[in-house]
C-alpha cells in the first residue's frame, strides 16, 4: 500500500461558468472548451484508488470586475448580485468533478486542486 498525490491548477479564463473532470488513471482533465490543465503533477505510487481519495478545490486566482451595480456606491450599499462560485460535483475513486459559476463581470481565473489517498 502506497499514498498517491496529484495537484494541479486549472486555467478558467474567459470562461465564467463551467466544469471539469479529473480523472485520475489517466490523469486527464476534460470539460468547458478552452479550459487548460496547467502544472499537473502527480507523487507517489501509481495505481487506482482504494478508497475515495480526500481532496481539496480553491480558488487560486480572481478577477472583480467593477460593474453598474457597484460604480458610485458607497461601501455600505455594495451589490451583492456579482457572486464567484465553485463547487465539487462528484469524487470517488476514479475521478473528482468540479463546477464553478461567476456573475456580474466577476472571474474565476484559476482553480487549483489536490487530491490523496492510498493506492
Amino acid at each position: 500500500m502506497g499514498i498517491r498525490v496529484l495537484s494541479g491548477i486549472l486555467v478558467t479564463r474567459g470562461i465564467p461558468n463551467g466544469n471539469t473532470t479529473i480523472n485520475f488513471g489517466a490523469r486527464t482533465v476534460t470539460g468547458s472548451p478552452g479550459l487548460e490543465a496547467a502544472r499537473p503533477t502527480m507523487v507517489g505510487d501509481e495505481g487506482i484508488y482504494e478508497h475515495k481519495p480526500c481532496h481539496m478545490v480553491a480558488i487560486r486566482e480572481i478577477k472583480i470586475k467593477e460593474t453598474e451595480y457597484t460604480r458610485g456606491k458607497s461601501k455600505d450599499d455594495t451589490s451583492e448580485i456579482d457572486f464567484l462560485r465553485i463547487s465539487t460535483q462528484k469524487i470517488d475513486r476514479e475521478e473528482l468533478s468540479i463546477r464553478w459559476d461567476c456573475s456580474g463581470g466577476s472571474e474565476i481565473e484559476e482553480i487549483s486542486y489536490m487530491i490523496i489517498g492510498n493506492v
